[in-house]
């Protein structure tokens, strides 16, 4: 496997490690609403893998959204030292570009079906740079150079 490719991969890790964290106090806070009957019966007629997976895409794509706009990387780029790019080699990339990014990132990420997050490793391992969520934003991936 191509380093490229080990870096985005443990990089999106990374990061998913990260939004465990505010998307299990939200299922609390879920939870707690549940104390609500009203609440209680909208929420019981969506299974929980459903509830988490759903709650996963919408704080996972806030997240990476917030994090490319404002530091134009995640902190799990970051540590694995890659950043995006658009097609033309600029790093700052316009708002709805990153918003498309992030909202495929995340449902390809948290589907209940793992079609869409073997599509995009598909297309990583033909071209380490781009994934599903890079082709519809049309955007890519590259290593940091040292120095």
């Amino acid at each position: 496997m191509d380093n490229l490719l080990v870096k985005r991969i443990s990089a999106t890790f990374i990061d998913i490690i990260i939004v465990i964290v505010p998307t299990g106090i939200l299922y609390g806070i879920v939870l707690l609403c549940k104390l609500n009957p009203a609440i209680k019966n909208f929420v019981d007629q969506i299974s929980i893998s459903i509830q988490v997976s759903l709650l996963f895409m919408i704080v996972y794509c806030v997240y990476d959204f917030v994090y490319n706009y404002k530091f134009h990387t995640t902190i799990g780029k970051n540590v694995k030292r890659v950043h995006i790019e658009t097609l033309k080699g600029r790093r700052r990339i316009p708002p709805k570009r990153l918003l498309i990014r992030s909202i495929i990132k995340s449902i390809s990420l948290f589907s209940l079906y793992a079609v869409p997050a073997v599509i995009s490793v598909l297309l990583m391992t033909n071209d380490y740079g781009t994934s599903l969520h890079d082709k519809a934003a049309r955007t890519s991936v590259w290593e940091n150079m040292v120095g």
